[in-house]
C-alpha cells in the first residue's frame, strides 16, 4: 500500500507544479495545456495500474506453483505447518529408509510408464 501513497505524492506534486511548469512552456491555449495534463496523468496511472496488477498476478501465480511442488514432496500437514512457521519440522522414526538414487540408463526404461508403473516396479 506504500506504493499508492508514494504515487498519491507524486500526483499531487504534479499537479501542483503544473502551472509552474507550464508557464515556460510554449505559449498555447489554457484548454490544450489542461488536455494534456489530463492525458498524460490517465496514461501514467492506467500504465501503473497494469504493470502492478501483471506483476501482483504473476507473482499469485508462482506462489500457487510453489505451493503444488511443495504438495509433491510433503504431506499437506506438513505444508500448512510449514506456511505458518519457520520452525523447522523433524520427525524420528525407527524403521523408515528414504533412497534417492539416479541409476544409468533407468530413465529412458520408464519414460513410457505411468509413475505408479515406476513405483511397483521398483517395490
Amino acid at each position: 500500500m506504500s506504493w499508492f501513497v508514494l504515487y498519491f505524492i507524486v500526483l499531487v506534486i504534479t499537479i501542483s507544479f503544473h502551472s509552474y511548469f507550464s508557464a515556460n512552456a510554449l505559449d498555447v491555449f489554457e484548454t490544450f495545456r489542461k488536455t494534456f495534463l489530463a492525458i498524460n496523468l490517465v496514461a501514467s496511472t492506467l500504465l501503473i495500474f497494469i504493470f502492478y496488477g501483471f506483476f501482483v498476478n504473476a507473482s499469485i501465480r508462482e506462489r500457487a506453483k510453489a505451493n503444488r511442488l511443495l504438495l509433491n514432496v510433503l504431506s499437506a500437514e506438513i505444508e500448512d505447518a510449514q506456511k505458518e512457521s519457520d520452525k523447522t519440522i523433524a520427525e524420528h522414526h525407527e524403521s523408515v529408509s528414504v533412497l534417492f538414487a539416479d541409476v544409468v540408463e533407468l530413465i529412458p526404461l520408464f519414460v513410457d510408464h505411468e509413475p505408479t508403473e515406476v513405483v511397483d516396479w521398483l517395490n
